[in-house]
């Protein structure tokens, strides 16, 4: 067994019997537990030897003054050059079969075949990658053991992310697969082939337009500074009479609620014992005295008018139906107050008595000439005589 898992499964025993004292413990011994787990469902690589190639980077025969940039298809063993520039096993083994799979020869560096051209080890900008494939599909060989984490997990998406802001595309190959399943890595290679070409010509095809593209995106983002100059606009020109309108119903709606609080308290003292009233009416009193009673409730009710004589004819008409649209809500509402005044005649009367004390100047739309039928008239009379 692996000196580094016997290691830590001394530590985890160690943490096991610390946990019962400090619980925190227990959460580090589960995390090697889940790490040697990991270990040994991945396969193990460190005494791991291609089949195809018995050489290492130290071998005393391989040639130091050659390398893959200088080497050509007439040299012998030139796979062993590009096999060198390899980082695991994983990244050999796929080598070893597109090169087998697909005849693919040296050239400057490059391994070249029938519409393939596959560089390794590319860098680019802060980043290493082990294969690129026709200058467009990245290819990245990841093992288990290396790309299992959470934390490499975040690691590889960040630089999946900037390959494709730079123009790559980009597919990751598990080792298991490039080790121990040949056929499925062709297959693989292959469509990553036609891949990498169509991904090329659609580059092609966005440059080409750039100008265009160009051209859209600006007078996109003057379209968007066209509606924002026109909303603000809007919101400028309308501003005061929307105020007007909630401003005028907030105040109608504090009068109805007072009118209804009064004739409740005038239903409750009608309904209640004898002498209720009276007391009522001296606690009234005592309040009034401590309250200046005699002060006038004052509303500056604000103007309600139409904005006119815009220049802009389109910015006019916007305006003109935003107002008629509030005003139709308003006069929906004060139908509803008339409406209502014309069938509880105590209510039109309270209403009426606060309204006219502060000046309200659109009486007429609440307070029309209402045609009293015998039995509104009669419960008129029957709420004049209880009060």
């Amino acid at each position: 067994m692996d000196k580094k898992i016997i290691t830590r499964l001394m530590l985890i025993f160690v943490l096991l019997l610390v946990g019962v004292v400090f619980h925190l413990a227990l959460l580090l011994a589960a995390a090697l537990a889940w790490s040697i787990y990991e270990d040994l469902k991945s396969p193990s690589t460190k005494n791991f030897e291609p089949a195809k190639h018995e050489y290492t980077k130290h071998d005393s025969s391989f040639d130091t003054i050659k390398d893959r940039r200088n080497v050509s298809k007439n040299d012998d063993e030139w796979e062993k050059y590009f096999l060198a520039d390899c980082e695991s096993p994983a990244e050999e083994s796929f080598l070893t079969t597109v090169i087998e799979a697909f005849n693919l020869v040296p050239e400057r560096g490059r391994l070249v075949g029938e519409k393939i051209t596959l560089e390794m080890q590319v860098v680019k900008s802060r980043y290493r990658f082990d294969f690129l494939l026709n200058s467009s599909q990245i290819i990245e060989v990841d093992g288990a053991a290396w790309h299992s984490s959470q934390e490499q997990k975040e690691r590889d998406r960040v630089r999946d992310e900037y390959c494709i802001k730079c123009g790559y595309n980009v597919t990751r190959i598990p080792a298991k697969t490039v080790l121990y399943d040949y056929k499925k890595t062709v297959e693989i290679f292959r469509s990553l082939i036609d891949v990498s070409h169509t991904y090329k010509e659609s580059k092609a095809v966005s440059t080409e337009s750039k100008v265009v593209s160009t051209v859209t995106a600006s007078d996109f983002l003057n379209k968007i500074n066209q509606e924002i100059d026109s909303k603000l606009d809007i919101e400028k020109y309308s501003r005061d009479f929307k105020k007007a309108f909630e401003h005028e119903r907030m105040h109608l709606e504090i009068f109805c609620q007072s009118v209804k609080r009064k004739i409740e308290i005038e239903k409750y003292l009608a309904d209640s014992e004898p002498g209720t009233n009276s007391q009522f009416v001296a606690h009234r009193a005592r309040l009034s005295a401590l309250v200046d009673s005699d002060k006038k409730l004052v509303v500056n009710w604000l103007p309600i008018q139409e904005p006119s004589g815009i220049s802009d004819p389109d910015l006019q008409a916007c305006i003109t139906s935003k107002f008629r649209a509030l005003s139709e809500e308003r006069e929906a509402y004060l139908k509803g107050l008339s409406e209502r005044c014309s069938t509880d005649l105590r209510f039109r009367e309270l209403l009426r008595e606060k309204l006219t004390s502060c000046k309200y100047p659109n009486m007429h739309m609440i307070f029309k000439t209402v045609r009293l039928t015998f039995g509104t008239a009669l419960k008129g009379l029957e709420s004049t005589i209880k009060k």
